[in-house]
This record gives structure tokens, C-alpha cells and sequence, in this order.
């Protein structure tokens, strides 16, 4: 695949340590006003936007975090947020974008490698403090701070899915190593990482602090890439954990009697635990998928296996697959390809995955340092944290604003209908190509498959509606409070949990 004139592209700080203390979800706090670091401190790289988002919603206390001598603690979480008001010209656009991602499984992990190292450049030995990377710059997404999901303060880790008993293993026992009943399911930690050129496109979106965007496309050359962690470890028999590669993070304490494994409220107790790094995903702006899938993002997923270098650290993670398609011809897998659900894992973890031929937008990675997991729909891309009924794209084609559809079809309400099965109507529809710049739903705004930047708008608007009181209108973007004026039937609105004036 030969990439085309790039003419012709779709594209038209200093570190001050934070003074302890908890801010477990500030409601009333920071509606954004414009103002300047504490230091009076701006970036020289970039024009800085001229207000600040908060750094993390949970951060612990000095006793938590620092139990030994001070001299002991790292430094705590700072959101990288000196947004570019300009456009990265084309020489900043990364070299491998002239490399061909779909010539095969060589290639496919040539270009996953190659994306490898550009997201770790200047970054492994800071251990991604990416404010602090003298190579390029790299980017936070806002606003994940809020909620019960919402952002601890040690490296900006947000609370995602719950791995359900046999998801990451075969053999994955049930409980943590500190005998904490779970129930066999480990909560999931991520976070995610923006270059220049995505940063622009956050910057674009958040312009006004008080308004946020969606609607916007991201420019070819954006690079995100997200860090996953895992509560889970090799004592709980996931094999390739060992010799881990650990973050400390102020994650929820465990406790059944009150909640299950993923539904802690954000006032319930946390503690400072590690972490093991199981997985990195990466999107890439690529115009090339123009010319075929229609997209605009190839999609891939790397998995951690410590049992191939113990001394590698994140270098442990190996490229599993990449993805630049959802293959919608390919409606029933379950008639022609054994491996409709790989879930629960019956295989062992070094036993091979199982790879289907007839996908011709996914392409995985068959060497035998990838860990067996359970992949995706119908051998789709997916990582072992991620839900085995659906595919990386699958997912990420949902984002937008207002939020309507579900991340899958198997969460949908109407989930017990036959159109929304697999193979069914309805199915099929989250395994579309969704052509660059549209929506997945009628009526809302793309946010162009960044599932992050819809949970930003997403958490500024419910914390607006806390502080407030009242429930948005998201009929294009949000704007106002529904006083009764208009007719509740005619309007798409979140629930917030409080009345609507006016409606049923």
C-alpha cells in the first residue's frame, strides 16, 4: 500500500511536585477559569491555551503513599495539557507512515513495532511522565479526573472494565494475593497518551473550557496509545505476568459485602497498590485507510509477556494485531470459523491463538511469544482486558456526543432480541466500516473514534449537572438547562438522575 502525496491529506514544562492531600471528586471545584500556573510558568514549545483542567480526582495522602521516608515516593500525577494552538506541519508526521501496514503479517508487525517506538521515545526512562519527554511532546486527554472512574493521582490511572473469571487465563484463581475475596474478576487501570498532532485536536475540542466540542475529525499523524494494567498477577495463574513490570496507583480497596469488582462508588476507601502492566493499545491516523476500510485509523494491540525478557520492562509488550477494518462482509463467522467465542480460555496461555483466515481488515501476529487470549469477535482484534464479543474498532466506532448506543450490542437493552445476537441485524451493525467523520447514531457528533474525548464531554456536562442541578440538553451540544419550555419527547437527553422539568 503506497501512501499518497501528503498534499493531499485529509489534514487541512517545567515540574512543580504537588502539595499532598485527597480531592476524591470535587463537584463544586473547578468549573475551568482561565488562569496561569502557580508558578506563573508557561511552555516555550507551544502557545499555552489560557486556562487549566485539573491533574487527578483521587490523590492519595503522604501516609498513603509514603509510609517509609519521603525519600522513597515518586513524584504524583500532572496532566500534560500545553495543548498546541497550531497544526504540527508535515514534517513532524511519523515515519511510519510510509511503512505497509496490510502486506501481510511481517509488515503488519514491522508497522506495530515501528509505532512502538515512536510512542517510546523519551518516555521509557522518565517512566511515561510524559511531561517531561525532551523528544516530542505528548498529550493528556481533560476532564478524567471526574466520577467514580475518575483519575488517581500517582500516574493519572482510570478505573476501566473488570476481567471476569478465565478472561485473562485458564487457569486465573480467584482471588488477589493479599487473600481479598474478588470473586475471580480483577479491575482493569488505564490511561492514554495523545502526540502533537492529537493534542491539537484536543486543544481544538476544549478550545473553551466551558463548551467543549465534538463534531471535529482528528488530523492524519495523531498517535494515541494507552497503557493498560491489571489488579491481576502471576500468582493468580496468568503466566505471562512474570517478572511484571509494576506501577503504584491509588486504586479502590475490595470489599464484597458492599460492592461487587468495578461498582465502587467514588467516596468508597483506596489504598496505594501496584500494578501490572498487561497490555497497550494503539489508533494512528492513517490516510491509507481512506483508500480501503474508509475509516481513517488502523487500530492495534500489544500484549505483555515477561517470560521473554526479564530485563525488557515495557519492551515485554509484543505486537498481538493490528486492525484497519471491521470486515462487514464477514457477517457469520460461527458457519465457516471455529472460533466464534474464545471465552472462558481453555487454552493455556503459551499455547497459540487461534487465528481466522477469512478476515482480510485484521491481521494477528502468530508468533509464539504472543500469550493465547481470547481475541475478538469472530478472531477480530482484541486484547485479553477487552470484551470477547466485540473488536477494537467495534468499539471505538460508537464514540460521539451525546452518548446513545452502547460499546457493544451485547450491552444494548434490546440484547435479548435476534437482531441484536451476533449474526443478527442489529448486530452487524457495530461491525460496519463507519466512513471517517460520521456518527454512529442519527443526531449526534463524532468524536471520531476517541472514546476518551466522549468521556470528557461526557463527565464535564454530569459534573455540571451536579453543580447546577438540572439535566442538559445534548441535542447537538449541550447548552442550556431544560426549564419546561420545550417538550422533553422532542429532545435527546442524558438521564443524570434528576427530574426533568416538564417530563414524564
Amino acid at each position: 500500500m503506497k501512501r499518497a502525496s501528503r498534499t493531499a491529506s485529509t489534514r487541512t514544562t517545567s515540574f512543580e511536585r504537588w502539595s499532598y492531600g485527597a480531592i476524591a471528586l470535587l463537584v463544586s471545584a473547578v468549573f475551568i477559569v482561565e488562569a496561569c500556573a502557580s508558578d506563573g510558568a508557561t511552555s516555550t514549545a507551544v502557545e499555552r491555551f489560557p486556562h487549566e483542567f485539573p491533574d487527578a480526582g483521587f490523590v492519595p495522602t503522604p501516609a498513603e503513599y509514603c509510609p517509609t521516608p519521603a525519600e522513597s515516593c515518586g513524584p504524583l500525577f500532572e496532566l500534560s495539557q500545553d495543548y498546541p494552538s497550531e497544526l504540527p506541519g508535515d514534517e513532524e508526521l511519523p515515519d511510519f507512515l510510509d511503512l505497509d501496514f496490510s502486506a501481510g503479517e511481517d509488515a503488519a508487525v514491522a508497522y506495530l513495532e515501528a509505532v512502538r517506538d515512536y510512542a517510546f521515545e523519551g518516555n521509557e526512562e522518565i517512566d511515561f511522565r510524559v511531561e517531561h519527554n525532551e523528544q516530542r511532546n505528548w498529550y493528556h486527554m481533560p476532564w478524567q479526573h471526574y466520577g467514580p472512574n475518575g483519575r488517581e493521582g500517582i500516574h493519572g490511572l482510570t478505573r476501566e472494565a473488570v476481567a471476569q473469571p478465565q478472561q485473562l487465563a485458564n487457569i486465573q484463581t480467584a482471588d488477589l494475593p493479599a487473600n481479598v475475596k474478588t470473586e475471580g474478576q480483577f479491575s482493569t487501570y488505564a490511561i492514554g497518551f495523545y502526540n502533537a498532532f492529537g493534542g491539537y485536536s484536543i486543544g481544538q475540542s476544549w478550545a473553551d473550557p466551558n463548551n467543549p466540542q465534538a463534531g471535529n475529525v482528528f488530523p492524519e499523524g495523531t498517535v494515541i496509545f494507552k497503557l493498560l494494567f491489571t489488579e491481576a498477577g502471576e500468582e493468580n495463574g496468568v503466566g505471562y505476568l512474570a517478572n511484571p513490570t509494576q506501577w503504584p496507583a491509588y486504586v479502590y480497596k475490595h470489599d464484597l459485602t458492599k460492592w461487587k469488582v468495578g461498582t465502587e462508588p467514588a467516596d468508597a476507601p483506596r489504598e496505594v497498590r501496584q500494578l501490572n502492566l498487561i497490555q497497550m493499545d494503539i489508533m494512528v491516523r492513517d490516510d491509507r485507510t481512506l483508500e480501503t476500510s474508509g475509516t481513517g485509523w488502523v487500530f492495534g494491540t500489544f500484549l505483555y509477556n515477561g517470560t521473554v525478557d526479564s530485563s525488557a520492562r515495557y519492551r515485554n509488550l509484543i505486537p498481538l494485531g493490528l486492525q484497519w477494518g471491521d470486515d462487514p462482509d464477514l457477517t457469520d463467522p460461527a458457519e465457516n470459523f471455529e472460533n466464534k467465542f474464545n471465552f472462558p480460555l481453555r487454552a493455556a496461555w503459551d499455547e497459540p491463538n487461534v487465528i481466522n483466515n477469512l478476515l482480510q481488515e485484521t491481521i494477528i501476529n502468530s508468533s509464539s511469544d504472543v500469550p493465547h487470549t481470547h481475541l475478538g469477535w469472530g478472531s477480530r482484534l482484541t486484547g485479553p482486558v477487552d470484551f470477547y464479543q466485540s473488536s477494537c474498532q467495534s468499539c471505538h466506532t460508537t464514540a460521539q456526543w451525546p452518548v446513545e448506543s452502547q460499546l457493544s450490542p451485547a450491552f444494548s437493552p434490546d440484547s435479548k432480541e435476534p437482531a441484536f445476537g451476533p449474526s443478527g441485524s442489529a448486530w452487524n451493525r457495530w461491525f460496519q466500516n463507519l466512513p471517517l467523520g460520521e456518527a454512529f447514531d442519527e443526531g449526534a457528533e463524532t468524536t471520531d473514534n476517541v472514546l476518551q474525548l466522549q468521556i470528557s464531554i461526557k463527565n464535564f456536562y454530569e459534573a455540571k449537572s451536579a453543580q447546577d442541578g438540572g439535566v442538559f440538553l445534548v441535542d447537538g451540544f449541550p447548552n442550556g438547562v431544560n426549564t419546561g419550555q420545550v417538550d422533553p419527547d422532542d429532545l435527546h437527553t442524558r438521564d443524570l438522575g434528576v427530574p426533568i422539568p416538564g417530563g414524564n
